[in-house]
C-alpha cells in the first residue's frame, strides 16, 4: 500500500500487484483537477473523484495537495457539514476536536449524544468521519495539525476504521409506512453500496462484482449481513456513525388518537431488524458506534432490539461539545472586525461587546448542568447573525424551533399551565428529569406527571437548567415569542382582526382599556377550557394581556418589573408589577413616552361563594359554576363574594379586591414616576372572575 499523487493536485492510495506490478488506487479528495500532463507519465489516466482508478505501473511521484485557497472571513450558513468542505473553503470553525479524546478513552463503545436542531451534530459526525477513516489519512495533517486533538494523535486510533455512515434525516416520515420503509431500505443498501465502492480495494476485489456479492435490493438486513461476512476477515474494525437516528419520528409525533404512536412502532419493524442487526456484530466487525439525535424518545423503543447504547448527552465532559461557546462567538466578531476594519482596540473591544451582548439577549445560552458557569449558544443561528454582520445586512432572529413541538406544546391541559407559568415567571421547577419516556407515552401524556413534559422539552430546546438548582428556564427571547405566538393561536387572537386592532389602538391613543378587557374576556373560554378550570389563576390573565401587547410595535413587554418603594427617600422594599409595557420610540419635541402597569387578580370558580354545591374538582361541577358566573351581569359579578374556600379574602366582594389592587398600584405609580418623569403612565387593575368574567379599573390617572 503506498500513497502517490496524479500530476501535481490528486492524490490516492494505491494497492500493488506483486505479480504483474499493477494496482487500484482510491481518490476520495474532493479537489476534481485535471491531470498535468507535464509532471504524470502517463497522461491517458485520468483519475475520477470518489472512484478507484487503474494504475499500469508503480512510480514514483512527489506527494502534495493543494487545498482551495482560503476565502475571506465567511460563516457555514448553507448547511455546510461536512467537516472536509468547511475546512478547504477555510470557513469558520469552533475547535471541538478535544471531544474526540473523550470519546475514543470513554468505556464504552456505543455512546448517543443527543441536542436540539441546528446544534452542529451532523458536522462532529463529519469530524469523527475524518478523523478515523483510512482513506483521510493522507488528509490528516492538513486537515487536523492546527486543531486541539493533534497533540493526542498518536495516542488515538485515528485514520484505521472503516466508517459506515447512516443519515435517517434522508427518510422524511411519512403517514404511508410502506413507503417510509421503502425510503428505509433503499438508504441502507445506499449507505453499504458507498462503502462498498470506498473500500473494495481492502479486499482487493473489483467494486462491481462486490455489490453484486453483497447487495440484495428487496432485503436490507441481508445486503447488511452479507456486507460483515464479507468483510468479516479484514484487518481494520468498521466504526458506525449515526446522523439523525430519530428523524423518522421527529418530523411529525404528534398523534391522531389513541394508540396511534403503538402503530408507528409497529411498522418500524424494520428499522428495529437493522439495529439488532447492529447489536448483533458489535465486538465482531462493528467496533465502534456513535448515535446523534435530539431526544431519547425512539431508542428507548428499541432497547430490546438495540440495548447497547450509552447516553452521554448531560455528562459533564460533554456539556459543549455541540453548539458555540461565549469565546467562539468573540473569536468570531474579532475576525469580522478585522475583515471590515483596521481601527483601534477600543473600537474593536466596542464591536465585540455590542454584538455579544445582542446575541446573549436574543439567543442566551443552554446549560446541560446547573453547575455550568456559562452555557452554548446554537451553532447555527449564532452563525446566520455573524454572517449578517459580516455582510453588513440587517440581523433577525431565526426560529429553529421544531413545527411538531409547536403542535404538541398546548394540545393537553398540562401544556396550558406550563405555558402560561413559563411566560410569566420564564422558568419552572422540577424534581428530575425524565430520559425513559417513550413514544407509546405521548399517547396517554394526560397521565403522565408534570415532569414529563419539562424533560421532554429540554431534548428539544425549549427548556434549560436554570443558575437555581430544581430549576428550568427558557433558553431565549426566540423560544419566548414562539410560546406568545402558540398561546396567541390556542387562545383564538386574531391579530390581524379590526376587533382587536381596535381595542389596542384606545389603549395606546387614549389609555381606555374597556375594548382591550372585552375583546380578551371573549377568548377566555379558548385558553380556558373544561379540562382546565381548576388550573385557572392569576397567571392566566397576565399571560394573555402579555401576549397581545406584545404585537404592539415599538413597545417592549416586562412581566415581574421590580419596583423600589422609598419613604421619605428611603428604600423601604422593592415590589414587582405584574406587567410594565412602555413604548421604546426615543421622546421629542415634548412629547412624552406611553407606559402602561397593569396588576392582575384572580377569583376562581371554587373560590366564589356561587351556592352551588359539589366536590370541586368534579368537571361537572366546576363547568356548572362558570356558566353561572358567565351568566351574571357585570354588576352583580361585580357584588360576588369569596366563599369558605379562600383563605385571605373570605367574604370579600370583588369589587373590594379591585381596590385592594388599586391601593397597589397607586404606590407602583407613585415610585415609578418619581423615579422617571420621561413617560405619560397609567395603571389598571384587571380581575379575572371564575374563568369567565374580566372586571377592571383604571387607577391612574383617575
Amino acid at each position: 500500500m503506498e500513497t502517490v499523487v496524479w500530476g501535481d493536485s490528486v492524490r490516492f492510495t494505491a494497492f500493488w500487484s506483486t505479480d504483474s506490478g499493477e494496482g487500484i488506487g482510491y481518490v476520495p479528495s474532493l479537489l476534481q483537477k485535471k491531470t498535468d500532463d507535464n509532471k504524470a507519465n502517463d497522461s491517458s489516466l485520468s483519475p475520477v473523484i470518489g472512484t478507484q482508478v487503474h494504475i499500469p505501473a508503480k512510480r514514483g511521484l512527489e506527494l502534495t495537495l493543494n487545498p482551495l485557497k482560503r476565502q475571506k472571513c465567511g460563516f457555514a450558513v448553507d448547511s455546510i457539514s461536512d467537516f472536509k468542505d468547511l475546512k478547504l473553503r477555510g470557513l469558520f470553525y469552533a475547535d471541538k476536536t478535544i471531544y474526540i479524546k473523550h470519546i475514543e478513552t470513554h468505556s464504552r463503545l456505543v455512546l448517543m449524544f443527543l441536542r436540539p436542531n441546528r446544534f452542529g451534530k451532523s458536522l462532529l459526525l463529519s469530524t469523527l468521519k475524518y478523523f478515523y477513516d483510512i482513506n483521510e489519512a493522507q488528509y490528516f495533517r492538513l486537515l487536523f495539525e492546527s486543531l486541539a486533538i493533534y497533540q493526542f494523535a498518536s495516542e488515538l486510533k485515528h485514520n484505521k476504521y472503516l466508517i459506515l455512515e447512516w443519515d435517517f434525516s434522508r427518510i422524511p416520515s411519512s403517514s404511508d409506512f410502506k413507503e417510509m420503509n421503502k425510503r428505509l431500505e433503499n438508504h441502507i443498501n445506499t449507505s453499504i453500496i458507498d462503502f462498498c465502492h470506498k473500500y473494495a480495494y481492502i479486499l482487493k476485489k473489483n467494486f462491481e462484482d462486490l455489490k453484486q456479492s453483497v447487495v440484495c435490493w428487496d432485503d436490507c438486513i441481508t445486503s447488511f449481513e452479507n456486507l460483515l461476512r464479507i468483510f468479516r476477515e479484514c484487518e481494520y474494525k468498521i466504526y458506525v456513525l449515526i446522523d439523525n437516528y430519530d428523524a423518522i419520528t421527529n418530523e411529525d409525533f404528534v398523534p391522531d388518537g389513541k394508540g396511534w404512536h403503538g402503530q408507528l412502532l409497529d411498522k418500524l419493524s424494520l428499522y428495529k431488524a437493522i439495529f439488532a442487526t447492529l447489536k448483533a456484530h458489535r465486538g465482531k466487525e462493528v467496533e465502534r458506534v456513535f448515535i446523534i439525535g435530539v431526544s431519547p424518545l425512539l431508542i428507548n423503543n428499541i432497547s430490546s432490539s438495540f440495548g447497547i447504547s450509552y447516553d452521554i448527552t448531560l455528562e459533564q465532559d460533554f456539556k459543549f461539545m455541540c453548539g458555540l461557546e461565549e469565546k467562539d462567538i468573540k473569536e468570531a466578531l474579532i475576525s469580522i472586525f478585522t475583515e471590515k476594519e483596521h481601527c483601534i482596540d477600543e473600537k474593536k473591544h466596542n464591536f465585540v461587546k455590542f454584538h455579544l451582548d445582542q446575541i446573549h439577549i436574543i439567543y442566551n445560552e443552554y446549560k446541560y448542568q446547573h453547575t455550568q458557569e456559562s452555557g452554548i449558544y446554537c451553532t447555527n443561528i449564532c452563525l446566520n447573525y455573524l454572517q449578517q454582520v459580516l455582510d453588513g445586512k440587517p440581523v433577525g432572529a431565526n426560529n429553529e424551533l421544531n413545527d411538531s413541538i409547536v403542535k404538541f406544546v398546548g394540545k393537553y391541559p398540562y401544556s396550558r399551565s406550563l405555558l402560561a407559568k413559563l411566560l410569566g415567571n420564564q422558568q419552572t421547577s422540577f424534581t428530575a428529569i425524565q430520559q425513559q419516556f417513550r413514544l407509546t407515552d405521548l399517547d396517554d401524556v394526560e397521565q403522565q406527571n408534570t415532569e414529563f413534559l419539562e424533560s421532554f422539552l429540554i431534548y428539544f430546546g425549549w427548556l434549560t437548567f436554570a443558575d437555581e438548582p430544581h430549576y428550568l428556564r427558557l433558553p431565549n427571547d426566540v423560544v419566548m415569542k414562539t410560546i406568545i405566538h402558540r398561546i396567541i393561536n390556542l387562545c383564538s387572537i386574531d391579530t390581524n382582526s379590526q376587533e382587536f386592532k381596535r381595542a389596542v389602538g384606545n389603549l395606546i391613543h387614549h389609555h381606555d382599556i374597556s375594548t382591550l378587557c372585552l375583546y380578551l374576556q371573549s377568548k377566555l373560554k379558548e385558553w380556558i377550557k373544561r379540562g382546565n378550570l381548576y388550573d385557572d389563576r392569576e397567571l392566566v390573565t397576565k399571560v394573555m394581556f402579555h401576549v397581545s401587547l406584545s404585537m404592539i410595535p415599538n413597545y417592549l413587554n416586562e412581566t415581574e418589573v421590580p419596583i423600589n418603594i422609598y419613604s421619605d427617600r428611603v428604600l423601604i422594599k422593592t415590589c414587582y408589577a405584574d406587567l410594565l409595557v412602555a413604548e421604546t420610540r426615543p421622546a421629542s419635541d415634548g412629547v412624552k413616552q406611553n407606559r402602561f402597569i397593569f396588576e392582575f387578580k384572580c377569583k376562581g370558580i371554587n373560590f366564589l361563594d356561587l351556592q352551588i354545591s359539589g366536590y370541586n374538582r368534579n368537571w361537572e361541577v366546576m363547568e356548572n359554576k362558570a356558566n353561572k358566573v358567565e351568566s351574571m351581569s357585570e354588576r352583580d359579578v361585580r357584588q360576588l363574594k369569596c366563599g369558605s374556600g379562600e383563605q385571605f379574602d373570605k367574604g370579600k366582594t370583588m369589587e373590594q379586591i379591585l381596590n385592594d389592587g388599586r391601593e397597589q398600584l397607586l404606590v407602583y405609580v407613585h415610585n415609578l414616576n418619581e423615579q422617571d418623569s420621561e413617560y405619560v403612565t397609567s395603571a389598571f387593575v384587571v380581575l379575572t372572575v371564575g374563568s369567565r368574567k374580566l372586571l377592571w379599573n383604571k387607577v391612574y390617572p383617575s
